[in-house]
């Protein structure tokens, strides 16, 4: 496997989770639609400042995060190409 199919292989799986942290995040959120609609407008803009606060901590979390899942990522795939050559050498 060349570099190139390496670095592929690297950007699809963080693009996965990337994508999957996104979608937790919108159903996290949609949760509370059918929730806010019975609050009145002083519980509402309350409940809205909360959960802005928590977008904002979890997008803090993701940005500190996602560079240790990159590496994570990177390490783990070379790991199992090591692994994968070692195998098809010992069959030689």
């Amino acid at each position: 496997m060349c570099n190139l199919d390496i670095n592929q292989e690297i950007e699809d799986k963080i693009n996965t989770f990337n994508q999957r942290l996104s979608t937790a995040s919108a159903s996290f959120f949609n949760a509370f639609e059918d929730i806010k609609q019975l609050m009145d407008e002083d519980e509402l803009a309350l409940f809205n400042k909360h959960l802005a606060v928590i977008d904002e901590r979890f997008d803090k979390l993701l940005m500190i995060y996602r560079p240790f899942i990159r590496r994570y990522v990177q390490a783990n795939i070379r790991t199992l190409l090591a692994q994968d050559k070692i195998k098809a050498k010992n069959h030689d």
